[in-house]
C-alpha cells in the first residue's frame, strides 16, 4: 500500500543537512516519504513515537526544528532540537545533544542504507 505525504515543501533551515537531502529526494523522486527510525546502527532495533509504537514504515507529516537559544534574563542555555510528527499524530523529537542517538531508513531510496541523524 503507497502512502502519500503531504505536500510540506523542502526542509532548507541547514539542520540535519544529510536526512534533508533524503527527505527532499524522496519527496521529489519518489512522491512520498515512509520512514523506518532506529536506536541502533544495525537497525534492529525500531525507535518508539510518542505514543510507543515503533517507527517502522511510517509517513511523516510534519517536521519542525527549533534553534538552541540562552534566555536572556536568566543565562540559561536551551539546547536546539529537532521533532518529526506522524500521520497518526504521534512525533519523535530529539535534542542537538543527543543527535547521534537515532538511525534511519527512508523506503525507496538507493542504494540502500542506514543513515545516522547528524
Amino acid at each position: 500500500m503507497s502512502r502519500q505525504v503531504r505536500d510540506m515543501g523542502p526542509i532548507v533551515n541547514g539542520q540535519y543537512p544529510e536526512f534533508q537531502y533524503d527527505v527532499n529526494q524522496s519527496i521529489d523522486l519518489l512522491g512520498k516519504l515512509n520512514i523506518d527510525i532506529y536506536t541502533d546502527g544495525s537497525g534492529n532495533n525500531y525507535a518508539l513515537d510518542t505514543k510507543g509504537n515503533p517507527i517502522q514504515n511510517r509517513v511523516i507529516i510534519e517536521m519542525a526544528y527549533t534553534y538552541p537559544y540562552t534566555d536572556p534574563m536568566t543565562q540559561t542555555f536551551y539546547d536546539g532540537y529537532f521533532t518529526i510528527t506522524f500521520d497518526d499524530g504521534s512525533s519523535l523529537s530529539n535534542v542537538d545533544s543527543n543527535d547521534t542517538a537515532y538511525w534511519y531508513y527512508i523506503e525507496g531510496l538507493e542504494p540502500v542504507v542506514i543513515k545516522q541523524f547528524t
